[in-house]
């Protein structure tokens, strides 16, 4: 466990036949079996998790998923908020494909202002704006906090 893996796991998935799917969740642990003090390994935990289930839709799953790749263009430390080179956006529903959209880092800036527009717009803006109002956060906070991290707080591609 570390900064770098704050869940404790890795998963990974896949989308086939327009819906995405786990296809394993592995997570790190100590070999007690070899003398090498810092001897990290990685094992699946999936039967332990779904049993003997194969091909687990992720039908828990209505969002969007942000997929940086790329060189890295400009490093936040913690959180999300590094810059890549380029950006796969996929819109899930239920764990079904939707539609999809590629990016290079400066339209995909552009993209998340317009996302950000398009979402003050909504009733879901003006619950959590109250909510973060109500734990204490100006109205300048608030929204640059959700324009910057809009992607989280959208389950759909609002705007072209």
């Amino acid at each position: 466990m570390s900064t770098a893996l704050w869940r404790g796991y890795v998963a990974t998935f896949e989308v086939r036949d327009s819906q995405l799917y786990i296809k394993d969740i592995q997570i790190e642990y100590w070999d007690t079996t070899t003398s090498k003090a810092h001897d990290k390994k990685w094992k699946s935990v999936m039967t332990e998790i779904f049993g003997e289930q194969k091909n687990v839709k992720v039908d828990w799953l209505t969002g969007l998923l942000v997929l940086p790749y790329g060189e890295l263009v400009n490093y936040v430390h913690m959180g999300y908020g590094s810059t890549f080179e380029r950006y796969f956006l996929l819109e899930i529903n239920k764990g079904d494909y939707v539609k999809s959209k590629h990016f290079d880092y400066k339209d995909y800036e552009n993209f998340k202002n317009k996302q950000f527009e398009a979402y003050k717009k909504t009733v879901e803006y003006e619950k959590t704006k109250a909510k973060l109002k109500n734990e204490g956060s100006t109205d300048e906070f608030i929204d640059k906090f959700l324009r910057s991290f809009v992607t989280e707080y959208t389950s759909k591609i609002m705007t072209d």
